[in-house]
C-alpha cells in the first residue's frame, strides 16, 4: 500500500493548521519535502505494511527528522527566515511527542526502549556535525560509508516494529542501512558548498580531513576525493540493485535515486552555491 500525494497533502495541511503554521513559504517548503519523503522513503515501507495509520506515522517520523534538521541548520547558518524557525521547532516537537504517544499505545515497552536508544544515537550525530573545529571524533564515527546511515538511524525504527519473518526483517534492515547511507552521502556531495560555509561536518568533509589533516575550503581540490566517493556510491548502488530485486522493489529506485553527475558539473554547482560576498 502507498499513500497518495493528495492524502499526504491533506495530512500535512491539517497538521500545519493545528500548529498555526499554514500558508506562506513555510507551508510551500514543507509540502515539497513531503512529496520527497513519501516518494523516496514512506513508499518503501508500504511494501511491508498495509496499515495506513502506520504509514502516516512513519511519514510523521520522517517529517520530524526534516524539521529538526531545518531548525539546527537555521541556528548554525542564520540563512533561514527567522519566522520559520519557531514553526519548524514547534512542529518537530509536536510530531515527536505524538509519535512517542502512538508508539507507547501500540507497541511493547522493548520497542519504546529501542526507539530511544536510536534517538540518542541520532542526537549524538547532530551534536558532532556542528563541531567544525574538532572534527576528529566525528570522523571516528562516520568515516565508514556503510555506517553512515547512523546520521538518521532513528528512521530504521519503522521496519523494526513491522511484523515480518526474521530473515526478511534482517535483510530489509540491511537494505535500508545501505539505502540511507547512499542517499545521505549523495546529499552531502550536493550540499558541500553549504556545509563548508555553514561549518557543518559531513561524510565528504570527513574524508577530506582524513586525507589532508585539515578542513576544506571552497577552493580546495576535491578531484581525487570526488572519484573515490563515486566509487563508494557505485558499490552501494550495486548492493541496492541486487537487494531491491530480492525484496520486489520496483526499478524506480534505480531511476529516481541514484546519483549521476560529472566532476565539472559538481564543481560548477559548488561555485553556484557560494554565498555572495
Amino acid at each position: 500500500m502507498n499513500l497518495t500525494f493528495n492524502e499526504i497533502e491533506r495530512h500535512v495541511k491539517d497538521f500545519l493548521f493545528r500548529i498555526n503554521a499554514s500558508g506562506g513559504f513555510f507551508e510551500h517548503r514543507v509540502l515539497i519535502i513531503s512529496r520527497h519523503i513519501n516518494k523516496k522513503y514512506v513508499s518503501l515501507f508500504g511494501r511491508f505494511s498495509n496499515d495506513k495509520e502506520f504509514l502516516f506515522k512513519t511519514f510523521d517520523l520522517f517529517l520530524w527528522a526534516y524539521l529538526t534538521d531545518l531548525t539546527l541548520d537555521a541556528f548554525s547558518s542564520g540563512e533561514f527566515n527567522p519566522w520559520e524557525i519557531p514553526k519548524a521547532t514547534f512542529g518537530a516537537m509536536i510530531l515527536f511527542n505524538n509519535y512517542v504517544e502512538w508508539m507507547k499505545s501500540n507497541y511493547e515497552e522493548r520497542f519504546v526502549l529501542i526507539f530511544f536508544h536510536l534517538y540518542n544515537q541520532q542526537m549524538k550525530y547532530q551534536i558532532l556535525e556542528k563541531q567544525w573545529e574538532m572534527p576528529s571524533e566525528y570522523c571516528s564515527f562516520y568515516i565508514n560509508p556503510e555506517e553512515y546511515y547512523k546520521k538518521q538511524i532513528v528512521l530504521l525504527f519503522p521496519i523494526i516494529i513491522i511484523d515480518l519473518p526474521k530473515k526478511v526483517k534482517n535483510f530489509s534492515i540491511k537494505f535500508l542501512k545501505d539505502y540511507y547511507s547512499y542517499l545521505l552521502i549523495s546529499d552531502d556531495l550536493n550540499d558541500l558548498a553549504w556545509d563548508i560555509q555553514s561549518k557543518t561536518l559531513s561524510y565528504v568533509i570527513a574524508n577530506f580531513y582524513e586525507r589532508k589533516k585539515k578542513l576544506p575550503s571552497l577552493n580546495s581540490d576535491f578531484h581525487i576525493l570526488f572519484n573515490d566517493i563515486l566509487h563508494v556510491l557505485s558499490i552501494l548502488q550495486s548492493k541496492l540493485e541486487k537487494a531491491s530485486k530480492l525484496l520486489n522493489i520496483d526499478n524506480w529506485i534505480c531511476e529516481e535515486v541514484f546519483f549521476s553527475i560529472s566532476y565539472e558539473e559538481w564543481t560548477n554547482k559548488i561555485n553556484q552555491d557560494r554565498k555572495p560576498l
